[in-house]
C-alpha cells in the first residue's frame, strides 16, 4: 500500500474519531481537564494510533483539546464567558440561516424534522435524555443544511458544533425538554406558513433559551 494511500486513509479515519470524541465531550462521558491517553482510547475506540493523532489535530483545531509537549492531549471546554460569545454569535447566524431555510427547505427535509420532533416528544422522560439530546442535534443540523447556502452552512456547522458541545454538559430535566419542544414546534409552525422573518427570530430565541436552561443547571 503507498504512502499516500495510508493517509488518505489515516485522515478518513481520523474524521469518524472525532465525531466519536466530540459525543462522548456532549455526553459528558470526557470531562474538561480529562487526559486523552493514545494507547487507551486507541484500544477503547479499536482504530490504530494514526488516524488518532490526525483526529487529535482536528479537535486540538476546534479548540476542544489541547496537545502538550511530554503530557499528551487533554480536553479543553470553553469558559462562560468564551460560551457567552459563541452563543450571541451564533444567534445572529441563525437569524441568517432562519431566512434561507424558510425560502429553500426541501419536502424531505421538512419530513424529516417532523420525525425527530415526533420522537424528541416521545423522549421526555427521566431516562431519555441522551436520546433526546441526540435527536435535538440532528434537527438542528437538517434546521442548517436547509438553507442550501454551503459557505454560511460550513461556518455554522463549525460553531453549532462547538456550541452544542459547551452547552451538552448536564442533561436537561423532563420539564425543560418539554419547553424546548414546545419551542420547536412553533418553529416548525413558521416554516409550514413560510414566514422567514418569524423562523429567524424563533431561532435566535431558541437558541438563548437554550443556553440559559443550561446556566441554571450549574
Amino acid at each position: 500500500m503507498s504512502t499516500s494511500v495510508q493517509r488518505l486513509r489515516a485522515k478518513s479515519y481520523s474524521a469518524e474519531i472525532v465525531s466519536v470524541i466530540e459525543d462522548m465531550i456532549a455526553t459528558n462521558q470526557l470531562r474538561g481537564g480529562d487526559r486523552l491517553r493514545e494507547q487507551d482510547l486507541s484500544n477503547r475506540l479499536g482504530v490504530s494510533r494514526t488516524p488518532l493523532r490526525e483526529a487529535f489535530k482536528t479537535l486540538a483545531e476546534r479548540g476542544l483539546i489541547r496537545i502538550r509537549p511530554n503530557f499528551g492531549a487533554e480536553v479543553v471546554l470553553p469558559s462562560k464567558e468564551e460560551v457567552t460569545e459563541m452563543v450571541h454569535t451564533m444567534c445572529w447566524i441563525w437569524e441568517k440561516l432562519g431566512q434561507l431555510a424558510c425560502r429553500n427547505i426541501s419536502f424531505e427535509e421538512m419530513a424529516e424534522l417532523q420525525v425527530l420532533h415526533k420522537e424528541m416528544q416521545d423522549r421526555v422522560g427521566p431516562d431519555d435524555a441522551l436520546e433526546w439530546s441526540l435527536a435535538n442535534t440532528e434537527f438542528h443540523r437538517i434546521l442548517m443544511e436547509a438553507s442550501h447556502n454551503k459557505t454560511l452552512l460550513e461556518i455554522a456547522t463549525n460553531l453549532q458544533r462547538r456550541v452544542h458541545i459547551s452547552l451538552a454538559g448536564k442533561n436537561l430535566s423532563p420539564d425543560h425538554r418539554v419547553e424546548a419542544n414546545e419551542e420547536h414546534q412553533e418553529i416548525l409552525d413558521a416554516i409550514a406558513h413560510e414566514e422567514p422573518d418569524t423562523l429567524s427570530r424563533l431561532l435566535h430565541d431558541h437558541l438563548e433559551r437554550a443556553w440559559q436552561r443550561r446556566k441554571a443547571l450549574t
